[in-house]
């Protein structure tokens, strides 16, 4: 019977440990993307990215995630230091490429404009970023989006550019007249526009900057990018299943 009981105790230290480990992701506030009040270090309450990053982990053994809410630049910050696994939902560049690792394509988003009707009631069209130059555009600080801006302004482009903290902040300066356009994903201008009571009096240009895929995006200092081929599969089989496109669904504008 002693022998038997040691045996166990052996085979226990020696099996690898089924504990779960939580993979920590960090995004700001983007309703409907990721939803919570305040970038304060506390978990996300829902949004698109929040329930696809769960189904995806879903069908991984032994893992799980979490999206904590931390301002976007330190987000981006820390996922390049290593203090976070990664950031949920964002396009590739090749400043973040240097630091972070990315998953299989989850699905395609808009950036566009968003102005007043009231003051450009036959809409706006571009044909190239200098035509831009009359406008001023508010645009939230570090987004893939700003930084196409200052490539062209270091081109000689001459674009006015107001850079702010969040995109609700951009939507703020265009409901009061102090900039013409915010450039944004075209869905979260929507919710933006929609929670502040505006709806009516703002629209999205038909033509958009650019239409890129969201990707989940995995720090090269800690190890949770190993985990990329095991999501790839997920985001495979969701995909087939048809999950993304139903939860993408409801934000179909």
């Amino acid at each position: 019977m002693l022998r038997s009981l040691a045996f166990l105790a052996l085979l226990s230290f020696s099996m690898p440990s089924l504990a779960t480990e939580t993979i920590t992701m960090a995004n700001d506030p983007w309703p409907p993307y990721v939803v919570g009040n305040e970038a304060d270090g506390s978990p996300a309450k829902a949004g698109i990215a929040v329930e696809l990053v769960e189904l995806i982990f879903q069908q991984l053994q032994n893992h799980d995630a979490q999206i904590l809410l931390i301002p976007w630049r330190k987000a981006l910050n820390g996922v390049k230091k290593g203090h976070y696994d990664g950031i949920p939902l964002l396009f590739k560049t090749p400043e973040r490429e240097s630091y972070m690792l990315f998953s299989e394509p989850l699905f395609p988003a808009r950036t566009v404009f968003f102005y007043s009707i009231e003051k450009y009631p036959n809409g706006i069209r571009w044909k190239n970023y200098q035509d831009l130059s009359r406008f001023n555009i508010a645009v939230q600080h570090s987004f893939s989006i700003a930084e196409t801006f200052d490539q062209q302004i270091d081109q000689g482009v001459p674009l006015k550019v107001e850079k702010m903290n969040s995109d609700e902040d951009c939507f703020r300066l265009l409901i009061h007249g102090r900039v013409d356009l915010v450039a944004t994903n075209e869905i979260v201008g929507q919710e933006y526009l929609k929670q502040l009571g505006v709806s009516s009096s703002f629209r999205a240009s038909s033509q958009s900057l650019y239409e890129k895929p969201f990707y989940i995006g995995f720090s090269k200092k800690t190890d949770a990018h190993l985990l990329i081929p095991q999501i790839n599969s997920a985001i495979g089989q969701l995909r087939a299943a048809g999950e993304i496109d139903r939860v993408l669904g409801s934000t179909t504008p």
